[in-house]
C-alpha cells in the first residue's frame, strides 16, 4: 500500500509523458513498465480472494483501509481547520523526526542534503538518461513516502522502511557518473554523510550477536518463561491484548494461535477475570488510554518477566 501510494505520481507523470510525446513505443514501455510494477500486488490480491472468499476479503480489506487511516494522525483532524492541520503535523514532523534519528541515526535535512547531492552529480556527469530519470524517479518516490511518514503517520520505524530503500537505491545511482577525482572525492564523502550517522545502526546488531553468539538473552529466556505460565492457564483463553505489536511475538511463540483477544473486543460479559498480557516495550512505545485503563484495572501481577507482564482483571468469568 505504501509503495503504491509512492508509485502513484510517479505513474501519472510516465503517462503524461508518453501520450504529450505521442511516441507509441515510449507509450508501450510506460505501460509495460507500470504493469510489471503492480502485477505481484495484483496477483497477491487474487490469491487473498480465493483464499478469503469475496465477503472475507472485502471485510478485511474495510479493516486494513481503517487500520491505515488510524496510522495517519493527521487525519483525526478536519481538513477544514487547516490551521489545526498544518500544527498538527508540525508537531508530528518534531516527534517523527526524533524517533527517526533515534532509531536510524539520520535526521530529515541530512536525507534531503544528501538526496539533492545525489541528483545533482547524476544529472550533470551521468551518460544515461535511463539512470538520471531512475535517479529521479526514486528520489521521488522516496520523499513522498519519507514525507509521508514524518508529517502524517504515528511514526512506527517500519514504516519508514520503504522509504528508506527506495532512497538508498537513487543513491547508489552514483556509481554510474563519469569518473574524476573530484567527482570521486564528491562520491566518497556522499556516502560518508549518509553511512556515518547510523553506523551504530549497522554495528549494533552485530555487536549484539557478537555478544551472546545466539545463546539466549535475557528477553527471549523471559519470553519462554511467559510462554510457559500462560500454557498452564489455557482455561482462562482468550487472553486480552492491546494491539498486535503488545503481545506479538508471544503469539508467535505460542504452540497454538488464536491466544488472543484485543482489549477492544471482549464483551463486558467476559471482562471479569480476564487475563491481561502484554510486551511493555511496546506498550510504552504508543501508549493509548484505553489500553492504559486496563492495565490500571488488571491489577493483579500473576507475572512479571521484563518485559513481559501478564495480570489478571477483577471478578471472575462467567
Amino acid at each position: 500500500m505504501l509503495t503504491l501510494l509512492a508509485f502513484i505520481p510517479i505513474a501519472f507523470w510516465l503517462i503524461r509523458s508518453a501520450v504529450h510525446r505521442r511516441d507509441g513505443r515510449h507509450l508501450f514501455d510506460c505501460l509495460l513498465a507500470t504493469t510489471a510494477f503492480i502485477g505481484p500486488f495484483v496477483l497477491f490480491e487474487v490469491w487473498k480472494v480465493l483464499v478469503l472468499g469475496p465477503h472475507l476479503y472485502w471485510l478485511n480489506m474495510m479493516e486494513f483501509l481503517t487500520f491505515f487511516r488510524s496510522q495517519s494522525t493527521a487525519s483525526n483532524v478536519g481538513l477544514r481547520n487547516i490551521a489545526a492541520v498544518v500544527t498538527n503535523a508540525l508537531n508530528t514532523y518534531s516527534n517523527n523526526s526524533a524517533v527517526m534519528h533515534q532509531r536510524f541515526g539520520y535526521s530529515p535535512l541530512t536525507l534531503l542534503l544528501v538526496a539533492a547531492l545525489t541528483v545533482g552529480l547524476v544529472c550533470r556527469y551521468a551518460d544515461s538518461q535511463f539512470i538520471k530519470l531512475f535517479c529521479l524517479l526514486s528520489v521521488t518516490a522516496a520523499l513522498i513516502e519519507i514525507s509521508w511518514w514524518l508529517f502524517i503517520s504515528n511514526g512506527w520505524p517500519r514504516y519508514a522502511l520503504i522509504g528508506l530503500f527506495l532512497y538508498f537505491f537513487a543513491v547508489s545511482c552514483v556509481v554510474f557518473i563519469r569518473q574524476s577525482w573530484l567527482i570521486t572525492s564528491s562520491i566518497t564523502l556522499l556516502l560518508l554523510l549518509v553511512f556515518l550517522p547510523g553506523y551504530s545502526r549497522f554495528s549494533d546488531p552485530i555487536r549484539f550477536v557478537w555478544k551472546y553468539r545466539y545463546a539466549y538473552t535475557p528477553r527471549l529466556v523471559n519470553l519462554l518463561r511467559t510462554v510457559r505460565f500462560l500454557e498452564k492457564a489455557q482455561h482462562d483463553q482468550p487472553f486480552v491484548m492491546g494491539v498486535w505489536s503488545t503481545a506479538g511475538d508471544i503469539e508467535y511463540t505460542m504452540p497454538t494461535v488464536g491466544n488472543f483477544i484485543r482489549y477492544d473486543h471482549v464483551p463486558e460479559d467476559r471482562q471479569g477475570g480476564a487475563i491481561l498480557v502484554r510486551n511493555k516495550i511496546w506498550v510504552d512505545f504508543a501508549p493509548m488510554p484505553e489500553f492504559t485503563a486496563w492495565e490500571k484495572k488488571c491489577d493483579e501481577l500473576l507475572l512479571d518477566a521484563p518485559p513481559y507482564v501478564v495480570s489478571r482483571c477483577p471478578g471472575s468469568r462467567k
